[in-house]
């Protein structure tokens, strides 16, 4: 891998890099995110892994239709995502960890294949390989956050991908610090 820092305009003190591989159509490129957020690595876990609240941070997100747990840290979830207009049915199977010697959270998903037919009105999309690690922001004592995303896209739809990473990470930023979002632009509801 050959990471290069790129800028990461509208939102302050954010990192991102990427490997863009070969840049042919149909190859992967990966991004990876870094930043901070203040809350607890918990709180933070706990936001990521929330199905009924993450349409309120993540701008690729639509809705769940249904969740089946896979043992005490993994579950199959039927969702729906959009990229701008189109809507597109996805598998997604994602695991967690949490490391109690570190205090670390680890969230892997991927889209996996299925048989079922998508919406009537949707295709069948495909999440390649994803993730966040939580940890403890260095001097914090707890109460604040170091989050990574790590995720593959297709070259193609990068741009698109690395704007929509930018802006969830906005709003997840907004929504654990504050219970709310502070972006005009946004689609945020206030938190409890």
């Amino acid at each position: 891998l050959h990471w290069q820092d790129m800028p990461a305009e509208d939102v302050e003190d954010v990192r991102l890099s990427v490997d863009f591989g070969v840049k042919e159509l149909g190859t992967h490129t990966r991004l990876k995110m870094s930043g901070s957020i203040k809350c607890s690595p918990r709180k933070c876990f706990e936001l990521l892994r929330d199905w009924e609240r993450r349409a309120e941070w993540d701008d690729g997100f639509k809705r769940y239709r249904d969740r089946k747990d896979i043992g005490e840290d993994a579950e199959l979830v039927e969702a729906v995502f959009a990229a701008g207009e189109a809507e597109c049915d996805v598998q997604l199977l994602r695991g967690w960890k949490e490391h109690k010697s570190t205090g670390t959270f680890v969230i892997a998903s991927r889209s996996v294949q299925v048989d079922d037919k998508p919406g009537s009105t949707r295709q069948r999309g495909e999440i390649l390989p994803t993730g966040y690690i939580v940890s403890e922001a260095a001097g914090s004592g707890g109460s604040a956050s170091d989050l990574i995303f790590i995720g593959q896209f297709d070259h193609a739809t990068f741009e698109l991908a690395r704007q929509t990473v930018l802006g969830s990470f906005a709003k997840l930023r907004d929504l654990a610090e504050t219970g709310h979002c502070r972006r005009a632009d946004d689609s945020c509801k206030p938190g409890p």
